[in-house]
């Protein structure tokens, strides 16, 4: 049996609901990145290149 002392989560002070729901947050906004356009990336000092190797990483990276 597990205590909450025991699982991983726990010692790190997040719930597995947060970790879920930040892993979301990082799938959806990595699909927004690869939709931005030159100017938009320009102005985030990114390239088009960075932008889509970023957007293609699993969102467990």
């Amino acid at each position: 049996m597990f205590t909450t002392a025991t699982l991983p989560h726990a010692r790190t002070g997040t719930s597995i609901v947060d970790r879920i729901a930040a892993r979301l947050v990082t799938m959806r906004t990595r699909a927004q990145l690869a939709k931005l356009d030159d100017h938009m990336l320009r102005d985030l000092g990114l390239t088009e290149g960075e932008a889509l190797r970023e957007a293609r990483r699993p969102f467990w990276d």
